[in-house]
């Protein structure tokens, strides 16, 4: 969490204040950079490779503020709780740093990549493999997985928000989510500038530590939702009426937002597995399903194959079952 003397400071100016403020340990980024070569994964590949270092990566070093505890995980266990929240403060020593002040470069899928992206890959892989040996691990900045044939998987997106980001805006964080089998069992996400952190584990939903909110019973029309992205070129948006359309960002951070009442649905475009598996735990134990626009169901098996990616390019939404129907109907 942001240290508390920030907590009230304006989102705008928490770039030049981090700076020097939160401890970045730039020799432990660089390790883990060696270990896992940055430009090599899933994001890099389709694109036009990395970006020259950024000039805050090269400045001299910053004496570490935090000391990076290694949690051992008990053969048997299935609780990451206190594992995954060491990992979000060592997760923002890497990127609240950089926050706004990297350029993205453009990949041929059509999304963004940067250095933070790459250096919070490594980290969050190394960290994984030793806290979970027996785990795979799926990573969208890895060209290969970790023990890719393991019933079960860590899938990654070590910062999805890329685009925003890069701009200085708020939405954007880590999601981490345990797959056995087919079958999402735990997820864990954070989004350092909201200060929020997810957890599901063991059948419980925890927002900052708290029991999740759920969506009230009573809504005025007015503040009926739903969050999108970028699917304007494959939907007629004008059909879904009677609902505001929001895109935050970061798809993650809309599931959550539903998984916490906050919206009424999500519409997202053709995406990967890190793009959902580690929120699916929270909408699915409310009961939300997932399906394409032609009202097929998600088989996260499908997720699992060559690219991780949707095996059919058309649009998902995830919801109640009703608001679901009801906007598949509108949208066919």
């Amino acid at each position: 969490m942001l240290p508390r003397r920030l907590e009230r400071v304006h989102l705008c100016a928490l770039p030049e204040l981090l700076e020097g403020q939160h401890g970045f340990d730039r020799r432990r980024l660089l390790q883990d950079g060696a270990r896992h070569p940055v430009g090599r994964g899933v994001r890099a590949r389709r694109g036009r490779g990395p970006a020259r270092r950024h000039p805050l990566l090269r400045r001299p070093e910053i004496p570490r503020q935090r000391h990076v505890v290694t949690l051992h995980h008990p053969p048997g266990s299935t609780g990451h709780r206190a594992f995954a929240e060491q990992l979000f403060r060592e997760y923002e020593d890497i990127t609240l740093p950089l926050h706004g002040r990297l350029s993205a470069q453009d990949k041929r899928d059509g999304s963004a990549v940067t250095e933070a992206d790459q250096a919070a890959s490594a980290h969050v892989l190394r960290r994984l493999v030793a806290h979970t040996p027996e785990i795979g691990v799926i990573s969208e900045e890895e060209a290969e997985s970790y023990l890719p044939t393991a019933r079960r998987q860590w899938a990654i997106d070590p910062l999805d928000g890329t685009a925003s980001f890069a701009r200085g805006l708020p939405v954007w964080g880590l999601g981490m989510g345990l797959i056995d089998g087919p079958t999402p069992v735990s997820g864990y996400l954070h989004f350092p500038v909201p200060r929020q952190t997810f957890i599901y584990e063991d059948g419980t939903a925890l927002l900052n530590g708290e029991p999740m909110p759920v969506r009230p019973g009573s809504l005025a029309a007015d503040t009926l939702n739903i969050m999108i992205t970028a699917i304007h070129d494959v939907i007629d948006v004008r059909r879904v009426e009677g609902y505001r359309l929001h895109n935050l960002g970061s798809n993650l951070y809309h599931l959550m937002m539903l998984a916490a009442g906050r919206c009424d649905a999500i519409i997202t475009g053709p995406c990967y597995l890190w793009d959902i598996a580690p929120a699916l735990p929270f909408t699915r134990a409310l009961g939300h399903v997932e399906r394409y626009l032609d009202g097929s169901t998600l088989d996260l098996a499908d997720l699992l194959k060559p690219d991780y990616g949707f095996p059919v390019r058309q649009p998902m939404l995830i919801g109640p079952t009703d608001i679901v129907e009801e906007l598949i109907t509108r949208l066919a």
